[in-house]
């Protein structure tokens, strides 16, 4: 599943930016799930990166596959209802779930709805 690679890589990332050598953190709040992705972006070697509205970007900073069958495979991982067009709603829609999913680390209640 793409949205469980999602949340192993962001954990990741937080654990190695805080102490590598010491046991893993626990949940993350919303509030530092934007902020890693944000720091990310920082570091990226492309410089127009919109993590703030963009799973394409979010993914790209994650170092993960951001095709359109890989957001479609997400789209129907988390439940969007929409159409599959890669719109900005549906990119939009997908960045948000993204980020409430790292921080809740639960997908069950992700699940359909906005």
């Amino acid at each position: 599943m793409i949205l469980d690679l999602i949340l192993n890589v962001f954990h990741f990332h937080r654990h190695h930016a805080e102490k590598p050598d010491a046991p893993l953190p626990g949940p993350m709040t919303r509030e530092e799930a934007e902020a890693l992705v944000t720091t990310l972006a920082a570091d990226f070697p492309e410089k127009n990166i919109d993590v703030e509205h963009s799973i394409v970007d979010v993914m790209k900073v994650l170092g993960l596959d951001s095709s359109q069958r890989a957001r479609k495979q997400l789209a129907q991982e988390l439940g969007y209802d929409g159409p599959l067009d890669y719109s900005a709603k549906m990119n939009q829609w997908l960045r948000d779930k993204v980020i409430d999913a790292v921080a809740t680390r639960t997908v069950d209640s992700l699940r359909a709805g906005s």
